[in-house]
């Protein structure tokens, strides 16, 4: 995969592949046309945003091997701002997989000073 995408980094009218570390799953009921959602709160290692599954529940995304602190390879598509703030959607219901490269982990999502810590105490 080439470099992660941050989510400051898309914009509106275009779809993105990138990894995001999921940090909440929340069933929200159903929608207007009566379908089960679940908003899933994605972490891109610098910012947290919402995604909504659609005809989905936390139980069955739970099935499908989803859950807190898990690595996604997603396609995002991002739309136009809705009151000054871009909107970002799971392209379909299979436009994400559990991540499989290994050469990107938990860790890449961890925050930490751009310098080593010891130099701090020197």
């Amino acid at each position: 995969m080439e470099k992660r995408i941050k989510f400051y980094e898309m914009e509106p009218g275009h779809t993105y592949q990138t990894v995001v570390m999921v940090t909440g799953m929340t069933d929200r009921g159903v929608s207007v046309k009566g379908d089960p959602y679940v908003t899933v709160e994605v972490f891109d290692g610098v910012k947290a945003v919402n995604i909504n599954f659609w005809n989905k529940t936390v139980a069955q995304l739970e099935q499908m091997g989803m859950g807190k602190e898990c690595l996604l390879q997603m396609q995002i598509q991002v739309t136009n701002q809705e009151k000054g703030k871009p909107v970002y959607y799971n392209v379909s219901e299979d436009g994400w997989q559990i991540n499989n490269d290994p050469g990107i982990t938990k860790a890449d999502f961890v925050h930490c000073a751009p310098i080593n810590p010891n130099v701090m105490y020197d």
